[in-house]
């Protein structure tokens, strides 16, 4: 189950959820979500570029009950709509700048025992040269250890090997589990490819039948 997965990861852990655009990982963040209220752990969603608003709707038809999206916090990075309880905005600039309150935003909303769900990070290194790409992974990967949170970042492979080819091993080194949703006709499973966790390593998972 999708749930042994997410137990596994222990909390300063960051996690890698790679999809491409024939998958639906409305699924996974679906069943993320559920288990994440089971346990009473505090849910964060940087919604980046409205992406929250789509998994939302795709959630609808596929009749979820998207209430948790509406009540989770929501850092909004760049975009239009107001998706939830959105409770910072935060404007794409310059990097630097940009990183800084991107840092800042990240002391606000951390509390103990919370999961922090980035959708769409892929967006942000589609606006900057490669030098910037370098710093935002690092950025990234410098989060790693921070006990207070559990991160899982849904990534569309697809659009990253576009724009930032040579990034995406640097972020699967430098996260601590690493999944990829393969589809198979019609059924779509969820694999771990990299794991702290011996018992995690090598799992999969239907996500979808």
């Amino acid at each position: 189950m999708l749930k042994e997965i997410f137990n596994g990861i222990k909390f300063g852990e960051i996690a890698l959820i790679e999809y491409d655009s024939n998958t639906t990982p409305v699924y996974v963040l679906h069943s993320l979500l559920s288990w994440s209220e089971e346990k009473g752990y505090k849910i964060v969603i940087f919604d980046v570029f409205d992406s929250l608003i789509v998994y939302r709707k795709m959630a609808e038809l596929l009749g979820f009950d998207t209430s948790l999206c509406k009540k989770a916090k929501v850092v909004k990075v760049g975009g239009r709509v107001n998706e939830g309880n959105v409770v910072m905005k935060l404007t794409v600039t310059e990097y630097g700048p940009f990183e800084k309150v991107l840092e800042e935003a990240i002391e606000q909303v951390y509390e103990d025992k919370t999961i922090v769900i980035p959708l769409g990070t892929e967006k942000v290194l589609s606006l900057y040269p490669f030098r910037e790409q370098l710093s935002f992974t690092n950025f990234l990967a410098l989060r790693v250890g921070d006990k207070r949170k559990k991160a899982f970042h849904f990534i569309n492979t697809d659009l990253v090997k576009a724009v930032a080819p040579q990034i995406l091993p640097m972020l699967e080194e430098s996260f601590t589990t690493v999944m990829r949703l393969k589809k198979y006709g019609k059924v779509e499973k969820l694999i771990v490819v990299k794991s702290l966790n011996p018992k995690l390593d090598g799992l999969e998972v239907l996500a979808k039948s």
